[in-house]
């Protein structure tokens, strides 16, 4: 359970056994208010309206899109990196995009799960010669190993 959740249920608790005047005075007490000045605040409270962010985040298609028009030729190659990417078969974990970004001297920069590195990935890969793109769609066709995969084969001593 959340702590929230607890919070939640201990001020039901509190209402219940002494009351909302009683609770509200002793808040305010301790608060340093009186309890018509945290009755006031609290009714602010009601009124205020959660700001929502209006930034949606940018879909890998809509940038595959993007990167496409620019680079028509590699289009069929970044279409299949995209979706082995979305299927977590191509650079499956975040270290993975990040060995990437270091083989090919590019900064990745901070960024906290692959999802989010998506943008700049596929930037890296529309610069890459029409071969090298091949050669990652045609590599990808064997079967990887996580590495938890190689690890859980060592230990079952399973020849792959």
């Amino acid at each position: 359970m959340a702590p929230e959740q607890f919070l939640d249920y201990e001020i039901v608790l509190l209402l219940a056994k002494y009351g909302e005047k009683r609770v509200v005075s002793g808040l305010a007490g301790k608060l340093g208010l009186s309890p018509e000045e945290l009755q006031a605040k609290l009714s602010e409270l009601n009124k205020v309206k959660p700001r929502t962010s209006s930034r949606k985040p940018v879909g890998t298609s809509r940038i595959l899109e993007s990167i496409v028009a620019e680079n028509p030729e590699k289009a069929p190659n970044l279409g299949v990196l995209l979706t082995r990417f979305q299927n977590k078969t191509f650079l499956p974990e975040l270290k993975d995009v990040r060995r990437f970004f270091d083989r090919n001297s590019h900064p990745l920069g901070r960024v906290k799960s692959r999802v989010a590195a998506a943008p700049q990935l596929f930037k890296l890969l529309a610069a890459l010669d029409p071969s090298a793109l091949a050669t990652l769609c045609e590599g990808d066709q064997q079967k990887e190993y996580s590495s938890l995969g190689i690890i859980s084969d060592e230990i079952m001593r399973r020849n792959r």
